[in-house]
């Protein structure tokens, strides 16, 4: 099962930690394969990174989106830049 979602550039570093720790840990949680965008490879003009999620059960999925979701959520309301565009983005 694979599905792609898109994350605010700027939030990437954080979702794939010091040292890849906190994408590494996600992974292992959930058993789910998370693999980000270069950002050499983004459209010109984007401010979103996509983000592919595999795994062999779409909960294994569902799962490791929600702790994606989440962390993004966090750093965007601890830098401040939860403006109504970028929370818009965060939630879909």
């Amino acid at each position: 099962v694979e599905e792609k979602i898109g994350v605010p550039n700027g939030v990437v570093g954080f979702i794939i930690g010091r040292g890849g720790e906190s994408i590494t840990s996600m992974q292992r949680k959930t058993g789910c394969r998370v693999q980000i965008q270069k950002e050499h490879e983004m459209a010109p003009g984007t401010a979103q990174r996509v983000i592919t999620l595999t795994a062999a059960t779409a909960e294994a999925i569902a799962q490791c989106r929600a702790i994606i979701e989440t962390m993004v959520r966090e750093r965007l309301q601890q830098t401040g830049a939860l403006g109504p565009a970028t929370a818009a983005a965060a939630a879909a």
